[in-house]
């Protein structure tokens, strides 16, 4: 009887492998940069999923969220990237599928993106909660590092120009 039960065990875990790899094999391919984008540390997908998300919380201002995320994420802790990259993982397959919709997050249309980014912002687990708030806050930086944003804040911009050695 106890033999049964490991053959189960294995083939259980075995199938439930078999199934999540060509869930994510499907799920996960298909993503393309734009001409011109090179990336050094996030894959495309994460570009995207990034770009997608900035678009959506800086409508109808656009700024190049997904470039920013890239030279942002190379900053971070390994286990803040790791947070952050699983974050959004969660935000591009199964945000959608809790929200209702079948495709991944940057699949589906603006207002759709909506709904899925407004069910992460007021969802009853404060950490995903608070890893909206950490999305928000990447495409404001994003944003308003930008000097073509510092008129709408009434700013003219800083008095010394830096330049990159």
């Amino acid at each position: 009887m106890r033999a049964d039960r490991r053959h189960f065990l294995r083939l259980t875990s075995v199938a439930s492998l078999a199934i999540g790899g060509g869930i994510a094999l499907v799920r996960g391919g298909g993503y393309s940069l734009p001409p011109g984008v090179t990336l050094a540390e996030l894959a495309p997908w994460q570009w995207v999923v990034f770009d997608a998300v900035g678009a959506r919380i800086l409508a109808p201002e656009r700024a190049d969220v997904g470039s920013f995320a890239d030279a942002y994420v190379a900053g971070l802790a390994p286990r803040d990237r790791d947070d952050l990259m699983g974050l959004l993982a969660y935000v591009e397959h199964l945000a959608p599928l809790t929200a209702g919709f079948g495709p991944r997050f940057s699949q589906l249309g603006p207002e759709q993106q909506d709904r899925v980014l407004e069910a992460i912002e007021r969802h009853p687990i404060g950490l995903l909660r608070a890893g909206f708030q950490a999305l928000k806050a990447l495409a404001l930086m994003a944003h308003y590092r930008r000097d073509s944003s510092f008129g709408a804040l009434g700013y003219g911009g800083p008095v010394v120009k830096w330049s990159p050695r």
